[in-house]
């Protein structure tokens, strides 16, 4: 399943984005918001961290496929075609490519999750923000916690969302929780 706080986050930003919130509820949300995003921003960015030593190694390793590539030969003896060699010769070019697709993927993620961590609530302006530019379209995020699967956020609650007396998001009669 998906992460449970990237529903979360989805669910509220689509939200902050109307035009007719009061602006007690948009308050309520975006705290909410930065509050599930402060929570998770140390895993994150060590994530994010990673992610990048992973890419430059895999950049590396990209270019140095790419050298083997070139260094193939064009045309074979029909020998050589029977023997495989250029089978093998296209399977060296094909794993550079596989390993781009890979990298070009990896590194879409990266700026995406970058960007959420770039967030601060202080110059925040919802209706400024693509959704895709912030969450990565079909991220699953980490594992759910037992926690998060006994309260997993699947949508807003029938009622609409609830404020506390403080003027805080109620986040349990806000949303509709699935138990897993």
């Amino acid at each position: 399943y998906r992460n449970s706080n990237l529903n979360l986050l989805h669910i509220i930003l689509q939200q902050l984005q109307r035009a007719d919130l009061s602006s007690e509820m948009k308050k309520a949300l975006t705290d909410q918001f930065f509050k599930t995003i402060d929570a998770q921003r140390s895993a994150w960015q060590s994530n994010l961290d990673q992610l990048n030593e992973e890419l430059g190694v895999l950049r590396r390793a990209i270019e140095q496929q790419r050298a083997l590539c070139a260094a193939q030969p064009k045309k074979f003896t029909k020998e050589e075609a029977e023997a495989g060699r250029d089978d093998a010769a296209k399977r060296v070019c094909a794993q550079a490519e596989i390993w781009q697709g890979e990298e070009s993927g990896y590194a879409e993620y990266g700026r995406v999750l970058a960007n959420l961590l770039a967030l601060r609530k202080e110059d925040f302006n919802a209706s400024k923000i693509k959704l895709d530019d912030v969450i990565a379209k079909h991220a699953m995020g980490e594992h759910n916690t037992v926690y998060q699967l006994q309260h997993y956020v699947a949508g807003i609650a029938p009622g609409g969302f609830v404020l506390n007396p403080d003027g805080s998001l109620d986040e349990e009669r806000s949303f509709v929780h699935i138990d897993y």
